[in-house]
């Protein structure tokens, strides 16, 4: 997205440009410069250079917080992990001190060169090696060099330089020497940096209603799928009580059936119809390639003779749900109604469910997504913290209330015309975060390389 200019846009371009120089940068006001990234750092205070080489046998579970590329985010800093160093430590490698204010840049891991404040965690801190500790001298605007290193420009730019056949990394010393556009005065870096502070408050706040609208519509999807196949869909029938603490009541004509004696729990292939002989490829299905929607990409297809043996096995039409922590909460599973093959293997950290006659699938499926098996699988989950799973008796002895076929099918129906609805309005809503976002991208592009003028915009609530 890119900004048009005429002669009513809010944000006009300046009175005349010039060539940079600078490739991802372009044309710039006239009264603009480039300089490279290590001459912002030339004054006697300043600072540019690595953060320090702490082996993992020097971190400490308190003392000087150390911090790695993981916790620069772009353009924020990004709370994850907590390790230490201890003075003693810090005085024996010689390591540099890092202060609140500072700029960090991560010369490692996409998006290369994105950079964020040390936040206040300490009177001082220590930073891995593969991150450039910035400190500007008192020409250059902190929170303008902030916004135009999140500039794409300038991550394409860094991709380009980035070496490594594994992992990619950036220098310093080709860090250093990118050139980068700026004004010429302070004062105008301020005025940019904080027409964009109050511009980007303002869009943050737009994306930030759009989530959660995104969060309520998924609460009341979760809401209408747990009362459709727990209680139904007349809001008069006759209750009973289920004898099942999580099921509470439901209705009076519904049976009380056990998981195990409506479908066939973790069928073994060796019971199919189909043997290894009749098939060459079958689908494989990872961990990963099963959404926490219930979306399956089926794009992996694997000789069965490799996967026969050590995988699990399943067939169309069957119902995987996830056993491991956290898989299982985030509602990994699916229906694996529009698989290509008629059998296939995948991870052994799903559980699979195939419905006996008489029970719809997707009445199964819906089942499996509802909070009320979810919540009680959670609380039957065994193991060490880390690599909980879902046992198979629990799935096994999950007790259900079961309608006739006719209302299975009708409470399916049902699911799928209001999912279908709210589904809808969720993608609406992401869309609508998906263009406030490049718009943000684009207008702290336009901002920090000089295509729009900004310097007598009234900043406005």
């Amino acid at each position: 997205m890119t900004l048009q200019h005429n002669d009513n846009h809010p944000f006009p371009p300046y009175p005349a440009y010039k060539d940079s120089g600078i490739e991802w940068a372009g044309e710039i006001p006239e009264n603009w410069h480039d300089i490279k990234i290590k001459n912002l750092a030339n004054g006697g205070d300043s600072f540019f250079n690595d953060g320090d080489w702490i082996e993992s046998k020097s971190i400490e579970n308190n003392g000087i917080r150390y911090l790695t590329t993981g916790n620069v985010g772009t353009g924020y800093y990004k709370e994850q992990g907590q390790g230490y160093i201890s003075e003693n430590t810090f005085e024996e490698l010689n390591c540099t001190a890092v202060y609140e204010g500072d700029l960090i840049i991560s010369r490692l891991n996409p998006p290369i060169g994105r950079c964020c404040f040390v936040p206040p965690l300490g009177k001082k801190v220590v930073v891995a090696v593969d991150i450039v500790i910035l400190r500007p001298d008192d020409n250059f605007d902190k929170r303008f060099l902030l916004y135009l290193f999140s500039a794409p420009g300038y991550f394409e730019n860094t991709s380009l330089l980035a070496r490594g056949a594994t992992m990619q990394r950036l220098s310093r010393g080709l860090l250093g020497n990118i050139k980068i556009p700026i004004p010429r005065t302070v004062k105008e870096q301020t005025t940019i940096a904080h027409f964009l502070d109050h511009k980007t408050t303002q869009i943050d706040a737009a994306i930030d209603k759009h989530r959660q609208l995104i969060e309520l519509l998924r609460e009341h999807r979760a809401a209408l799928i747990n009362e459709a196949v727990t209680k139904g869909l007349n809001p008069n029938a006759p209750m009973k009580d289920s004898g099942v603490e999580w099921i509470g009541e439901v209705p009076a004509h519904w049976e009380i059936k056990k998981l195990k004696y409506s479908a066939k729990i973790n069928p073994q292939k060796g019971n199919s119809k189909i043997t290894k002989e009749d098939i060459d490829l079958v689908s494989f299905l990872p961990m990963e390639k099963v959404s926490e929607s219930g979306h399956v990409n089926y794009d992996l297809k694997k000789p069965i003779n490799e996967v026969y043996s050590g995988f699990t096995y399943f067939e169309v039409d069957d119902i995987i749900v996830a056993k491991i922590t956290p898989c299982f909460e985030n509602g990994k599973g699916a229906l694996l109604d529009e698989m290509d093959t008629l059998i296939g293997f995948g991870s052994t950290e799903f559980h699979v469910i195939r419905p006996n006659k008489g029970v719809l699938k997707r009445f199964i499926f819906y089942l499996t997504r509802s909070d009320t098996f979810m919540k009680s699988g959670e609380t039957f989950m065994t193991g060490s913290a880390g690599q909980k799973r879902v046992p198979t008796s629990f799935v096994e002895n999950f007790s259900f209330g079961l309608p006739s076929i006719e209302e299975q099918q009708q409470i399916v129906n049902f699911i799928e015309t209001e999912t279908t609805r709210i589904d809808r309005e969720i993608d609406l809503a992401q869309q609508e975060i998906n263009l406030l976002e490049e718009y943000r991208q684009s207008l702290i592009a336009e901002a920090v390389t000089g295509k729009i003028d900004v310097r007598d915009y009234v900043l406005e609530d």
